[in-house]
């Protein structure tokens, strides 16, 4: 058995492992005259097959990750928070290696965007994965990916708290711009949470809180899921305690915005020998 082909890049000081020497580079798009959002690389991985002898199928250098070539951006404004992702608004334009070859599926059926994007911890990044099918030529020394990231970013936060209701479905609360109806309070068994289902008209999205207010008591909510479609959503929320009936507080984001971040990146790919 014999390994093809393998790439792999770190964006740290180089890094010796056995034999094996990994080094990478990265040149981030600067556009001028604008501050904020940017875009940068933070990683790449090329997962060749391994050769099998016998009737077993080729196996991947990499395990866990399908056979092509993967970017790891990373989405940055140091003045506002990024709150959303629109996949189907973002768009590459290009993924190709220096010989001109394209990383891309050909049918492009598919986003290149995996869903693997998530905010990080400071919440002023969000990070992105660009796959595509195909791995560089053999010649390849570098691999290059241009397009437009489409996310929303915001500033701002409100509070705001509805009278006390019935926890229960049917229930109607109004918090600010917000009207939430309760679809489903169901009873936990016991030592187990309030789960609650609540549906409204907009992007629940933006809301970063959610607690019950019973009298002196407050009641932190932990969202479980968010579902959206056709511009309504339906959120499950998660109590710790089953009252009979409390205000729901919100907090959320009160300017939100949608801007297209560009990106073109560039990155050094070398054999493994």
């Amino acid at each position: 058995m014999s390994l093809t082909r393998t790439f792999a890049l770190v964006l740290l000081p180089t890094l010796t492992f056995g034999a094996v020497l990994l080094t990478g580079s990265i040149e981030p798009l600067r556009a001028a005259g604008r501050a904020a959002p940017t875009a940068s690389l933070s990683g790449v991985m090329v997962n060749s097959v391994v050769d099998a002898k016998g009737p077993t199928r080729p196996e991947r250098a990499f395990c866990g990750t399908e056979h092509g070539t993967r970017l790891a951006l990373l989405v940055s404004d140091p003045d506002a928070e990024i709150v959303g992702f629109d996949r189907d608004a973002s768009a590459v334009e290009a993924f190709v290696d220096s010989t001109g070859r394209s990383l891309l599926d050909p049918d492009g059926q598919t986003s290149p965007f995996g869903f693997t994007e998530r905010i990080l911890g400071d919440g002023g990044r969000l990070a992105l994965e660009l796959d595509g099918p195909r791995t560089p030529a053999k010649r390849a020394t570098w691999v290059q990916a241009r397009g437009e990231v489409a996310v929303t970013i915001a500033r701002h936060k409100g509070t705001w708290s509805s009278d006390r209701a019935p926890i229960q479905a049917g229930t109607t609360m109004r918090c600010g711009p917000y009207t939430f109806e309760v679809v489903r309070a169901e009873t936990p068994r016991s030592g187990e949470p309030l789960e609650l289902e609540l549906h409204t008209k907009g992007p629940a999205e933006h809301v970063t809180s959610w607690t019950l207010v019973d009298g002196d008591a407050q009641h932190e909510l932990r969202r479980s899921s968010t579902m959206s479609f056709d511009g309504t959503s339906r959120v499950t929320l998660q109590c710790p305690v089953n009252p009979d009936a409390a205000a729901l507080l919100i907090e959320a984001w009160t300017d939100p915005r949608a801007v297209r971040v560009p990106f073109s990146l560039k990155a050094r790919v070398g054999e493994v020998r």
